[in-house]
C-alpha cells in the first residue's frame, strides 16, 4: 500500500500551488495591515509636542515634514483597508498641520501632508466621500474636503460626487431634521458653505454639470433667498472673510449655470422648437440682475 506522502504527491500540482499562493497572500496582507498600524502609531508620536521636539532635535530643519509626508505616501501601497485607515490618517494629518507655523484655528487650506494623503483618498474615493460628507459640519474636515476636491489631482473624489448628488445635497443643504435640530447655527452654516464650495468646484471642472442638475441649482437659489443670508448681509462688515465668500461663490455658480445654458441654446438647431424651459431656469437666470446689492439698502 502507498503512504500518505504518495497520496499528497498524486494531488494536482496546480491545486497545491493555488493553496500555497492564497496562504502567502493572506499572510502578506496581515503583515502589511500590521505595518500600517505601526506607521500610524509612529505618526501619532509626531503629533505630540514632546515627540515632535525629539524629532526636530535629532534631524535637520524640515526633515520632520518630509519624513512624515513620506510615511503618509506609503499607505497607498498597502492593501485596501480604507475604513480602518482613513479616519486615523485624516485626524493625524490635521494634527500634523496644526504643528506647522502660521496655521489658523480653523485649519489650513493646503499643506504637503494633504498632497500625500490625496492619492490614498482618491484610491478609495467612495469611502473617503462618505467619511467627509458625514463631517461637513466640522470646519476642519469641511475645509480639507473642499480643498481636496478642488485640487487638480482630485478627479476621483469629484467623480464620486458627480455620481452621488443626493448624498451631497443631504449632507450640505437638506439636513435630516433630527440632525439639524442638534446643530448650532454656525455648524449648519459650515455644512451649507462647504456644499456651495463643492458645487462651485464640480461646476468649474465640468461646466455642463450644474445645468443638468436642477435640484442642485434649486438649493443654491434657496440659500441665496434665505432669511439667514439676508440677516448676515445686514452685518456684512462684521462678518468673517469666509462668511463674505458665500455670496461670491453663489454668484460664480449662477454664472456657470447661465454660461452652460446659453451654450446649449446657441448650439440648438434653429428649425427645432425650443423645449419649454424649467421653471427654475428663468428664476436663476434673472437672479443675478434682479437681486440688488446689500449696499443699496435692499435685499432680495
Amino acid at each position: 500500500s502507498r503512504g500518505l506522502g504518495d497520496v499528497y504527491k498524486r494531488q494536482p500540482r496546480r491545486a497545491r500551488t493555488s493553496r500555497l499562493t492564497r496562504a502567502r497572500a493572506l499572510r502578506k496582507r496581515r503583515v502589511q495591515v500590521t505595518l500600517g498600524e505601526k506607521l500610524l502609531e509612529h505618526l501619532k508620536k509626531w503629533t505630540e509636542p514632546d515627540g515632535l521636539a525629539k524629532v526636530r532635535q535629532n534631524s535637520k530643519p524640515g526633515d520632520d515634514v518630509r519624513i512624515a509626508t513620506a510615511i503618509i505616501e506609503l499607505f497607498v501601497l498597502l492593501p485596501p483597508a480604507p475604513l480602518k485607515f482613513i479616519p486615523q490618517l485624516v485626524a493625524i494629518t490635521l494634527d500634523l498641520e496644526a504643528q506647522l507655523p502660521g496655521t489658523p484655528a480653523g485649519g489650513r487650506h493646503w499643506s504637503t501632508y494633504r498632497f500625500a494623503l490625496l492619492s490614498y483618498l482618491c484610491r478609495h474615493a467612495a469611502e473617503a466621500a462618505d467619511f467627509f460628507l458625514q463631517r461637513l459640519t466640522q470646519t476642519a474636515h469641511a475645509r480639507m474636503f473642499t480643498a481636496l476636491v478642488s485640487h487638480a489631482d482630485g478627479g476621483a473624489l469629484r467623480a464620486e460626487l458627480y455620481a452621488s448628488v443626493p448624498r451631497l445635497l443631504a449632507a450640505a443643504f437638506r439636513l435630516h431634521p433630527p440632525l439639524a435640530a442638534t446643530l448650532s447655527a454656525e455648524q449648519a452654516w459650515c455644512a451649507r458653505f462647504a456644499g456651495i464650495a463643492l458645487v462651485r468646484s464640480l461646476a468649474k471642472h465640468r461646466p455642463a454639470w450644474l445645468a443638468t442638475n436642477h435640484a442642485v441649482l434649486q438649493c443654491l437659489v434657496d440659500v441665496w433667498r434665505s432669511p439667514e443670508r439676508a440677516e448676515r448681509l445686514r452685518t456684512e462688515a462684521a462678518q468673517t472673510l469666509e462668511h463674505a465668500r458665500e455670496s461670491k461663490l453663489l454668484v460664480k455658480c449662477f454664472i456657470a449655470y447661465c454660461r452652460a445654458t446659453r451654450a446649449e441654446s446657441t448650439a440648438a438647431p434653429a428649425a427645432q422648437p425650443a423645449a419649454p424651459a424649467p421653471a427654475l431656469a428663468p428664476t436663476a437666470g434673472c437672479l443675478l440682475y434682479t437681486s440688488p446689492s446689500p449696499r443699496d439698502g435692499l435685499l432680495s
